[in-house]
């Protein structure tokens, strides 16, 4: 009630009221923005991806404050991460940027382009790669660059 008073017109009560109660608040909006500035690819496909971001901005839009379009892609690319970085400079340098609409088709090119591993799989690769095979084959061990034989170095 003390929202209301001091108002003297219908519609000023019911703008109020609207304003006051409705999903429309400041902090929402913000909560909106920082979830699209946030918003990572991570394990997703391009495609899961999109479509969260996508969701994300849809909502800030139906709340009347959408984001402006190359604010939007720029956060989009940007949460793609490190294995779309040449992606990401090539589009960015292609003076005008391009919309929404024309960088999910060349994401989607891009992604077939890309080996699907996961990082956990990268990190294995990296883990035996280092080692050198290490271990042991057929009785030979190849660690320090001798076997186990002692015929020299490797």
């Amino acid at each position: 009630m003390a929202l209301v008073l001091g108002l003297v017109h219908a519609q000023d009560v019911w703008t109020m009221h609207y304003e006051t109660y409705s999903p429309k608040t400041k902090m929402r909006e913000l909560q909106f923005r920082e979830d699209l500035q946030f918003c990572k690819r991570e394990y997703d496909n391009v495609k899961e991806y999109m479509r969260k971001y996508k969701s994300i901005y849809d909502s800030l839009s139906a709340m009347g404050a959408p984001m402006p379009e190359k604010e939007k892609n720029i956060l989009f690319l940007k949460g793609l991460g490190q294995e779309y970085h040449t992606f990401v400079t090539t589009i960015r340098a292609r003076p005008p940027l391009p919309s929404f609409r024309e960088i999910i088709p060349l994401l989607i090119s891009e992604e077939n382009l890309i080996p699907n591993y996961s990082p956990t799989t990268r990190h294995h690769e990296v883990a035996f790669t280092s080692q050198g095979g290490g271990g042991q084959s057929r009785g030979r061990s190849y660690r320090g660059g001798h076997t186990s034989f002692g015929h020299g170095s490797f």
